[in-house]
């Protein structure tokens, strides 16, 4: 079966997540092939398909819970103890 072809408008209209904005931003980056047929900018279906395969999110796996308890242990006896200086010092421009 031949590849199917789609002017931006067509391709706007039959994948509404993309705007023409977006597909003409997509093609002025090169962030998606395109072929031109005269004056007219068009896209193959299977790359607009492989872009938005790849624009893809998945959710993050969670983790199964284990019978091991997940809470940070208490620091040894004589262990050193480091702190984080989290105070910023402000000049206030020679005013006490």
């Amino acid at each position: 079966m031949s590849p199917r072809y789609f002017t931006i408008e067509q391709t706007a209209t039959e994948y509404p997540v993309l705007t023409e904005r977006l597909i003409r931003r997509l093609i002025a980056e090169r962030r998606i092939p395109f072929s031109k047929a005269g004056r007219r900018v068009i896209l193959r279906e299977d790359d607009i398909v492989g872009y938005l395969d790849a624009a893809r999110v998945e959710p993050p796996r969670l983790r199964a819970l284990s019978t091991t308890s997940t809470r940070r242990s208490a620091p040894q006896k004589g262990a050193p103890t480091t702190f984080s200086s989290t105070t910023t010092r402000h000049h206030n421009g020679g005013a006490r």
